[in-house]
C-alpha cells in the first residue's frame, strides 16, 4: 500500500472535524455535552435584524395627586326675590298625622283646602300668612312641605312662623 501525504493543515481539519463528530454522537447518545476550556475567539460577527417588538408590560403605580389650584373667580350675586305664585303645602303635626293643606293661588286664594281658617298674601312683607284651625302654629313644633306650582320655573319656598301663623316665602329669579 502506499503511502498518502496529507499536509499539517490537512491533518488539523480532519482532526478537528472528527473531535466535533464525535463531540455531538457521543451528547446525542448520553445527552449531554462534553465541553473545555474555551479557545480563542474569533472575530464578531455583523448584527442581525432587530426582532419584533415585545407585549406592552403592565401600567406602572400611580403618582401622587398635585397641589390643589388656586380658587377661581366668585359667581354673580344671585337675584332671588319674594314673588306671589300658586303653591300646595302640607303641614304635619308631631304624629304624623295631617293637619292642614291645600292649594293657594298666587293672590291667597283657597280653592281648595283643609283645615285652613284663613290665608291671605301680605305685600308689606311679600309673604303668604297662613292660620290653620285649632293650631297656633310655630316653625319648629310643626313640618310643612311647600311646592311651588304653576310656571314658576326655578321658585322655591321656605316657611316660617309669627303670631301663630304659617308664613310662606316664594323665591323667584327676577
Amino acid at each position: 500500500m502506499g503511502k498518502i501525504l496529507i499536509s499539517t493543515t490537512m491533518l488539523a481539519i480532519l482532526l478537528v472535524a472528527a473531535i466535533g463528530i464525535t463531540g455531538v454522537v457521543s451528547a446525542g447518545v448520553t445527552n449531554q455535552l462534553v465541553t473545555g476550556t474555551q479557545g480563542l475567539q474569533g472575530p464578531a460577527g455583523a448584527a442581525g435584524a432587530t426582532g419584533a417588538t415585545g407585549p406592552t408590560g403592565p401600567a406602572g403605580a400611580a403618582g401622587a395627586t398635585g397641589p390643589q389650584g388656586p380658587m377661581g373667580p366668585e359667581g354673580p350675586a344671585g337675584s332671588f326675590s319674594n314673588v306671589q305664585a300658586d303653591f300646595q303645602f302640607v303641614t304635619y303635626g308631631a304624629s304624623g298625622t295631617v293637619l292642614a293643606a291645600g292649594y293657594v293661588g298666587s293672590s291667597g286664594s283657597v280653592p281648595t283646602g283643609y283645615q285652613i281658617t284663613s290665608c291671605s298674601w301680605s305685600a308689606t312683607y311679600s309673604r303668604y300668612e297662613i292660620a290653620i284651625t285649632g293650631v297656633s302654629y310655630y316653625y319648629s313644633d310643626y313640618v310643612s312641605v311647600v311646592t311651588v306650582s304653576g310656571s314658576n320655573a326655578g321658585s322655591f319656598a321656605t316657611t316660617a312662623s309669627v303670631n301663630g301663623k304659617l308664613l310662606v316665602y316664594i323665591w323667584g329669579p327676577t
